[in-house]
């Protein structure tokens, strides 16, 4: 069996860098190095996340859309 205090859960977070620079974990967690991080997300990237989250969202919840435009 696991124990985990609350003090554990912040030495944790530290060790990873959580608490200096979220962002950054968040993207190390994503694959993303350190030099791929200060170049910054290209545009093309962005574009696939926008396509992506518009398809999703025309998808789930184009039924109910159709009805306001």
């Amino acid at each position: 069996m696991i124990s985990v205090q609350p003090q554990d859960i912040g030495s944790m977070l530290g060790a990873v860098g959580a608490i200096k620079n979220p962002v950054g974990t968040a993207l190390g967690f994503l694959g993303l190095s350190d030099s791929e991080q200060r170049a910054g997300v290209p545009t093309w990237a962005w574009m696939v996340v926008a396509f992506g989250v518009g398809t999703y969202v025309g998808m789930q919840y184009g039924d109910k859309l159709k009805r306001y435009l």
